[in-house]
């Protein structure tokens, strides 16, 4: 066989194989489309279908060895690498970007990233990649009498692609000048105070410093109100601070409002948002740190606390076929705001913030994210705050307010949760033997009244907490925990009856694998065993049943939440994944320090130091680059870390800490953590000083809002934050 022949007849089985392959490759990748991916966006379904589609139809010409559908198959094999290396590039080029606009992005998100980036690859270019190397082959090549124009053509796609992320990176990322010295702040609104309330004082040194990008904003918030703003401009502090006091001082309603407090402004660099696609623009700025503007214009300015202060964030769909995801402000919010045209293209800026701390004179406080850094609070008056809290939202009936926003004073209105309503009335508990005159032992006996009435006899000859047709694992060991906690604290016995029928109706639940039923059917009278497992159910029984065993000395109690902790720390995770995983584990280590030591065993502790370790990971350092979430955690810097989570763990890793004390077990990384954590939430509650944009401040006093960004205050935001608060002082935090 001549060499010409031998190349004929590989290029022919070349053909011939690759046919197959694409008969299966676009059936087999055409069902799982249709079978799994929902069309909520139909384009690109259809796009893909008919990507797949064009694989079947080339596969005759293939076998047949002809011209065209090499040319058809080498354009889609062209095509979906193509797709494979813009996902890719796509991939990292967001990655780039949100780290330009972000700072240090967070190794979670990185990681995430990354990973997606290297699937992406995998699923989309694999196969095309080999399919075009084979068809590209020069045996092939000159079967089909084709040139090189194809290979060309890749590298060229190649090229722009990878090349698409550094410019991405370079042109959106931002410089950021150093700060401003603390001196030259206070000596600034100084100023402005003394010139606002007598005649202009004279000029300090500090203001003779030059001002960077030439922009001072000063502006005057009273009884939660923003009352006057005022931008000026000059080569100097002073200068600027001249044009800011003319303005003010023309202001017809600061006269009135003198008694309010100062905040003050500077930008400390720029940087160009990304306006396509809309979700970049949607998230091309940090919540609370960054202002925007629009090119070119000096005067309207956007500020963090605008933001912050409108409740707009977090309400636009990161992607328009997915409103599940929401994240970043809406782009035309933005304009409006501004007077700007739809299409201007917009401006972020870095600011530093300084107020006067707690009413005028009183000295000069940074502001991170709209939170005003004042002294710290101690635990325990922290703790006390949130209490209050509780009780100021406390309806006549025992209820609470679910759902509170202090930028507007409003109670919004919300489903009703018996299980955070019985959270709510543990924590009051836990709280009452710290200040007794503060009355927390009568609201706990208020709300367990409410709790109370919705009990009965109906599970069978048990007694429990029927909500609708179900009587709840979870919401019945929430009420034993809240019964339990406060006959501990109160030595009142009137629920003791209560809590023991509560106690035997959980343990007439539990299976022989030691975890529970997750529910029970009192219209049928039976447990409901085909339902599956409820989040945290299991976890707070067994914390309702270690805290019951050990308060009324019951051993059956006790025995039967060390099963359980068993069955949650070993057979739970018996799978593969959870071998590499956690989930929500927090009441099951707060289950593990309320048993006796004796009980608890050895891998128990290891699982609940394991979880800690794991959580630490996520936590937010100190010497990161956004000081407002330091002792948070979260993923990355583009979601703002949510105060619950910093709670609930908090709560997790006090329990964890007095479990690793129990047991002699090292505490030299796990209580910096806890620590950490509680001040976190310490910073972030409001309080006096804390509170020059809550239109009643006393009603907000002692909130824990959902983030720094977002002003929601949930009463199991503020129950766990507490409870949390409250375990930080037992331990001597």
């Amino acid at each position: 066989m001549t060499a010409s022949s031998q190349a004929d007849a590989e290029a022919k089985r070349t053909l011939r194989f690759w046919a197959l392959c694409d008969v299966i490759y676009g059936v087999a990748l055409a069902t799982l489309v249709l079978t799994f991916v929902p069309w909520k966006w139909p384009l690109a379904n259809v796009v893909l279908l008919t990507y797949l589609a064009a694989h079947v139809a080339t596969a005759p010409g293939l076998w047949r060895q002809q011209r065209w559908a090499w040319r058809m198959a080498t354009t889609t094999a062209f095509v979906g690498l193509s797709l494979a290396v813009i996902s890719v590039a796509g991939l990292v080029a967001s990655w780039a970007y949100l780290k330009g606009v972000y700072g240090s992005f967070g190794k979670g998100a990185s990681l995430v990233s990354l990973l997606l980036a290297a699937t992406a690859g995998q699923v989309l270019g694999l196969y095309p990649a080999l399919r075009l190397r084979a068809l590209l082959r020069h045996c092939v090549r000159a079967q089909m009498q084709a040139g090189r124009a194809a290979a060309t053509g890749m590298g060229v796609v190649l090229g722009l692609c990878l090349g698409l992320p550094m410019g991405l990176y370079n042109h959106h990322r931002m410089v950021v000048q150093a700060p401003t010295p603390v001196a030259t702040a206070q000596a600034a609104l100084g100023w402005m105070r003394a010139a606002l309330q007598t005649s202009a004082p004279a000029e300090a040194a500090e203001l003779r410093l030059p001002l960077r990008h030439e922009t001072l904003i000063v502006s005057l918030f009273d009884g939660g109100h923003m009352v006057a703003r005022a931008q000026g401009q000059g080569a100097t502090w002073q200068q600027a601070l001249k044009q800011v006091h003319a303005q003010l001082a023309s202001h017809a309603s600061v006269k009135e409002h003198l008694q309010g407090r100062l905040k003050l402004d500077h930008p400390l660099g720029f940087a160009p948002v990304l306006t396509w696609p809309a979700f970049a623009e949607a998230l091309g700025f940090e919540p609370g740190r960054d202002g925007l503007r629009v090119v070119g214009d000096s005067t309207a300015m956007l500020l963090p606390d605008d933001v912050i202060a409108a409740d707009v964030y977090g309400t636009t769909p990161l992607l328009p076929f997915l409103p599940e995801v929401r994240l970043g402000i809406s782009p035309d919010w933005v304009r409006q705001q501004l007077n700007a045209p739809p299409h201007a293209q917009l401006q972020r800026f870095a600011t530093e913030s300084w107020m006067e701390c707690a009413a005028p004179n009183t000295g000069v406080c940074g502001v991170q994210r709209g939170v005003v850094q004042l002294p710290t609070f101690t635990t325990k008056n922290a703790a006390l705050a949130a209490g209050q809290y509780m009780l100021q939202h406390q309806k006549p009936d025992g209820t609470f307010t679910y759902v509170y926003r202090p930028w507007l004073n409003l109670d919004q209105p919300a489903g009703y949760n018996f299980a955070r309503h019985a959270g709510t009335a543990y924590t009051l508990a836990l709280l009452a033997p710290l200040a007794p005159e503060l009355g927390f032992a009568a609201g706990g006996a208020q709300a367990l009244q409410w709790l109370m009435s919705h009990a009965a006899p109906v599970c069978g000859d048990h007694l429990c907490v029927r909500e609708g047709p179900l009587a709840k694992v979870g919401n019945n060991a929430l009420a034993l925990l809240a019964l339990i906690a406060y006959q501990e604290s109160s030595q009142d016995q009137s629920w003791a009856t209560s809590s023991a029928g509560l106690a035997r109706f959980l343990l007439s639940l539990q299976k022989p694998s030691g975890d529970l039923v997750p529910a029970y059917l009192p219209n049928e009278q039976r447990p409901a065993q085909e339902m599956p497992a409820q989040m945290f159910a299991s976890e707070e029984a067994a914390f309702a049943l270690a805290k019951a065993g050990r308060v009324l000395g019951d051993p059956k109690l006790i025995e039967a939440a060390a099963r359980l902790l068993n069955f949650l720390t070993q057979e739970k995770y018996a799978d593969f994944l959870g071998r590499f995983s956690y989930g929500a584990d927090s009441w099951t280590c707060m289950a593990a320090a309320e048993l006796p030591a004796s009980v608890v065993q050895a891998n128990v502790v290891d699982f609940c130091l394991g979880y800690a370790d794991f959580l630490a990971r996520l936590q937010f350092g100190a010497n990161e680059h956004d000081p407002a979430f330091a002792g948070h955690y979260g993923f990355s810097h583009v979601l703002v870390p949510q105060a619950p989570a910093a709670a609930g763990f908090a709560e997790a890793l006090t329990a964890t800490l007095q479990l690793a004390r129990a047991h002699r077990r090292s505490t030299t990384q796990l209580q910096p953590q806890v620590v950490a954590a509680l001040n976190a939430l310490k910073r972030d509650q409001l309080r006096p000083g804390n509170d020059h944009m809550a239109l009643v401040p006393e009603r907000a006093w002692g909130g824990i809002r959902r983030s720094v960004v977002q002003s929601d205050v949930r009463i199991d935001f503020v129950q766990h934050a507490a409870a949390a608060l409250a375990h930080g002082v037992a331990l001597g935090l």
